[in-house]
């Protein structure tokens, strides 16, 4: 087991702090404590932040991430015990294997003592603890895996599947534009601006923001100031060497004729049988030509005084290779074309291959030359690795420095600017308030959120391991501003909401006028409304649900909708919005899509709808195991913090 690997503590967390709950909740009578909350609400926010960048501060609070993380604990303890229950259980080797396989130890160098340190370090977790993980993951996967079995998915069921997917529809459609109804919007009503106001504050509100000097530490500087010692660089050589690095793949020299293939002519798919037959003759025919050369050239090679270098010039069609005698740049073996590397992989040098059909022409190729793969030693790679060291422990140096700058800065009572100035340092000032979101000039993401995090003063702050000196010049709280001072922008978003909402009106009210003319007249009831009403009609192209274009198809619902519709001049009871944009839809046709081919698709089909019936019946497993559990939500933390 990993005990037997490494001895950690216990998870790291928020210690025993008196400011924070030390229980999060509790399942069934069995604690989630506060540590595993707070862990799991920065690893989602951390996932978001790198998914969404400087925008996750504007998101964060519609994403609600403590509800998910408080969530995803409950639904993992109820699964967890559910599972022990059904003794389903995975052995110590698989857990390893599993764990293995992590992303981190396949980029570390593999599973190992140190590795694991490392690990367990970064992520706050024990041995125990990740062991545990692994271990309901995979038994996790077996309870899925009996859940998908136990379905049955009838052929039927995968031809309706099938039909679904592949039918290719076509629809028409009246397009009201919510642009065209901004004029109608009336923005002199004062009252309704200031109704509009009061109602929608919190999105005019502006977040709290810092004005702020500061001094990057840059780690680079302080690269020279490395010792380094030879013992230092063979240590670093070899961990480097482990990793995969200096090793040079086994090189090889090709020489190489190549006949061109024709052109060949496309064979018709909606002419008669004869038509198609005579193309494939003449395409055989003119292929044949270039097997004979091929054949020409290979009885030449088996004469004894064939050369290789005259029959390039003779007969190769690859023009750069040809200027070069038939030479190729040395190359890898596996960078080859596969069939060409099986040909050549046996040969010796100055062997040449058979004859390879590759897709543009058909090659032969003489092995010239052969480089074993070979490690380069630390001699050749010394600069290099020298580099990487001293870049390696640069950071604790300028840790270092940067916190004696502090203590010296601290002492000055001086300013940032007059203290960098004295110390040949360059200072950079933001020239406005800035928000969590925003960098400043020469500066880097995260640091103004970290400064407002950090208030007003003098700080060290370490942004991705970049340490800054850091003067809070102003902090301003987050305020929603008055009308006047947002007037533009309201009357704006006013204008916007409004032609929307007018749009809408509009379409439905040719909505309902469409249901009267749909049981009066036997053609199109869309086309007639559009004649009453001068409105223009257009067309779709024919597509999938998957791979119809255009912006009506930009609204999920209409692919939904649409795509369950198969009688002519059929109508959907309802409008489809995309952006500002509202649509009235009518079916034309539909057909399966030219090419598709149940036979083809069948298995792939039942594997699929079995694995979605048996995700669906572990997510109605997990939804009845939170409506039978006995759960409790310690009140203490965040209102927001309900379970799903």
């Amino acid at each position: 087991t990993l005990m037997m690997l490494v001895m950690f503590g216990p998870d790291l967390g928020l210690g025993n702090s008196s400011s924070v709950p030390k229980v999060a909740a509790k399942v069934n009578g069995e604690e989630i404590a506060y540590r595993d909350y707070d862990r799991a609400v920065r690893n989602i926010s951390s996932r978001y932040q790198s998914q969404f960048g400087a925008a996750y501060e504007q998101i964060k609070d519609s994403i609600d991430v403590e509800k998910q993380a408080m969530d995803s604990l409950i639904a993992e303890k109820l699964m967890g015990d559910f599972i022990a229950k059904s003794e389903l259980t995975a052995s110590p080797k698989a857990v390893q294997k599993e764990i293995a396989k992590l992303p981190f130890f396949r980029n570390s160098g593999g599973l190992n003592q140190q590795t694991l340190s490392q690990f367990l370090s970064a992520t706050g977790m024990s041995a125990v603890g990740l062991e545990n993980n692994i271990k309901q993951s995979l038994a996790q996967s077996q309870l899925t895996g009996l859940l998908t079995d136990i379905n049955f998915i009838s052929e039927l069921e995968s031809k309706a599947v099938f039909e679904h997917r592949n039918r290719e529809s076509k629809f028409r459609f009246i397009k009201i534009n919510g642009e065209d109804f901004a004029a109608k919007v009336n923005t002199s009503d004062e009252k309704a601006l200031k109704d509009f106001y009061l109602e929608k504050q919190e999105d005019f509100r502006k977040p709290k923001s810092a004005r702020y000097s500061f001094v990057k530490i840059d780690n680079k500087e302080f690269e020279k100031d490395v010792e380094v010692t030879d013992e230092d660089l063979e240590l670093e050589y070899t961990d480097q060497r482990q990793n995969g690095r200096f090793r040079i793949p086994a090189q090889l020299k090709l020489r190489q004729i190549v006949l061109k293939k024709p052109t060949l002519a496309k064979i018709p798919t909606d002419g008669d049988e004869a038509t198609k037959k005579a193309v494939e003759a003449k395409n055989s025919a003119a292929l044949k030509v270039v097997q004979d050369r091929a054949a020409e050239i290979q009885n030449k090679l088996k004469e004894d005084d064939a050369d290789f270098i005259a029959l390039v010039k003779e007969y190769s069609e690859d023009s750069p290779t040809k200027q070069r005698d038939g030479l190729r740049s040395p190359a890898p073996l596996k960078s080859l074309p596969p069939q060409l590397a099986q040909a050549v992989r046996s040969l010796d040098i100055g062997q040449h291959s058979e004859t390879v059909d590759l897709p543009d022409g058909f090659y032969i190729a003489r092995v010239e030359e052969l480089t074993e793969e070979r490690v380069q030693p630390l001699s050749e790679v010394k600069p290099l690795v020298e580099q990487s060291f001293r870049a390696s422990l640069a950071g604790e140096y300028a840790s270092a420095a940067a916190e004696d700058l502090l203590s010296t800065w601290k002492a000055s009572n001086l300013s940032l600017s007059e203290y960098a100035a004295q110390n040949s340092l360059t200072v950079f000032q933001s020239d406005r308030l800035l928000s969590a979101g925003e960098m400043p000039n020469n500066g880097v993401a995260g640091l103004s959120k970290s400064v407002i995090d950090y208030g007003e003063g003098k700080h060290l702050i370490d942004i991705t391991d970049l340490p800054f000196l850091v003067e809070t010049l102003e902090v301003k709280e987050s305020y929603i501003p008055e009308l006047s001072a947002v007037k533009d922008e309201l009357v704006k978003r006013y204008t916007a909401s409004k032609r929307v909402e007018l749009a809408e009106a509009r379409a439905e009210s040719l909505l309902k006028s469409l249901t009267t003319l749909e049981s009066s007249t036997k053609s199109s009831p869309l086309t007639e409304l559009a004649k009453q009403e001068n409105l223009k009609v257009e067309e779709t192209k024919k597509g999938t649900r998957t791979t119809a274009t255009g912006e009506l198809f930009n609204s999920p619902e209409a692919r939904r909708v649409l795509f369950t519709l198969d009688k002519e001049n059929s109508l959907p009871d309802q409008v489809f919005q995309s952006g500002e944009n509202f649509y009235i839809c009518e079916f034309i046709e539909s057909q399966l899509a030219e090419g598709s081919d149940f036979s083809k698709d069948k298995d792939d089909i039942l594997l699929q709808e079995k694995n979605q019936a048996g995700m669906r019946l572990f997510q109605d497993l997990q939804e009845s195991l939170k409506g039978s559990g006995d759960l409790w939500i310690n009140p203490e933390l965040d209102k927001k913090t309900e379970v799903l």
